[in-house]
């Protein structure tokens, strides 16, 4: 897949979903919170490539500048 279907993959089935229940993740634990930006560290690692063990920063770092 290329890197632009893989966004559209992703924000179809994981961003959206965020988007949607924004508004409940106020009433969220710190627990809850945790495993969701864990979710979202997984699908940036889809999207640029990164492995499994690979820290998302550097890729968003090194991606976004």
């Amino acid at each position: 897949m290329t890197r632009e279907s893989t966004k559209t993959v992703v924000n179809s089935f994981v961003v959206s979903k965020v988007d949607y229940c924004n508004s409940l993740l106020a009433a969220c634990t710190q627990q809850q919170t945790d495993k969701l930006q864990r979710v979202l560290n997984c699908a940036t690692r889809v999207i640029l490539g990164g492995s499994k063990y690979d820290h998302v920063t550097p890729l968003i770092r090194d991606d976004m500048h």
